[in-house]
């Protein structure tokens, strides 16, 4: 009877990782794609951009600006994902700190369960998500990449 509870308990370890190993990989193919979120910048001004993991595993900002005659032009900047050092929650870094500075009375503040700012070798990107969900949801991937769990990245 010992053995046929660890077989249910080891069957149901195995059940568990292959739904995170699936969330996984629907959580990067949200990301090979693109996901909208706000960046905010040095001076504390908020942008809309599009987050992108590519398929050499870069992390890539950026937004499409219209020129004359309406064509679309994108800014694409990617750094490796092993470039990152941290990843932190809430308004832990300058950016938020000169954002929540620049806002004015009326302006809303973004909860700070929708913040989180990465930290790469030579830059920080502080982001805010759409969701508390969709933050950890990143968090978790971009943090599963840098160790590198042996989950298998789709192509």
């Amino acid at each position: 009877q010992a053995e046929d509870e660890n077989d249910h308990k080891s069957d149901g370890v195995t059940a568990d990782m292959e739904s995170l190993r699936q969330r996984f990989s629907q959580v990067l193919s949200c990301y090979r794609h693109g996901v909208k979120v706000v960046k905010v910048s040095c001076s504390g001004r908020r942008l809309l951009r599009t987050l992108q993991i590519d398929k050499s595993n870069r992390i890539g900002v950026f937004s499409e600006s219209m020129h004359k005659n309406c064509v679309s032009e994108m800014e694409k900047r990617f750094v490796a994902v092993s470039d990152i050092r941290s990843i932190k929650l809430g308004y832990n870094s300058l950016q938020f700190t000169r954002m929540i500075d620049v806002t004015k009375e009326n302006e809303i503040v973004p909860q700070l369960e929708l913040c989180a700012s990465v930290v790469f070798t030579k830059r920080q990107l502080s982001l805010i998500f759409p969701s508390e969900v969709a933050r950890n949801e990143f968090v978790l991937l971009a943090r599963s990449m840098v160790r590198g769990f042996g989950v298998q990245t789709p192509p």
